[in-house]
């Protein structure tokens, strides 16, 4: 299991939390993130971003490194963001 930082963005406000996941509960997650962040098509609507690397400001964590990203080349799942 690894740790993983989830940010769901609205267009006012952010939430974020940790979770651990394994392997198979990520790939999971990250085909729930392609669907919503595919069908939010407004900047208002909210966006997930998942990330694995990440650090502490005043006891919170700060995002660092995008899973996606990690997660495009090797994984079909995701695809290309650029093509969505």
């Amino acid at each position: 299991m690894n740790k993983y930082l989830i940010d769901n963005n609205g267009c006012d406000d952010t939430t974020r939390f940790e979770i651990e996941l394994t392997d198979e509960e990520l790939q999971t997650i990250l085909k729930f993130i392609k669907l919503n962040n595919k069908n939010s098509d407004y900047g208002c609507q909210p966006k997930i971003d998942i990330y694995d690397k990440y650090f502490y400001l005043d006891d919170r964590p700060v995002s660092c490194k995008w899973v996606n990203d990690e997660y495009l080349e090797g994984h079909s799942l995701l695809g290309d963001k650029e093509n969505e």
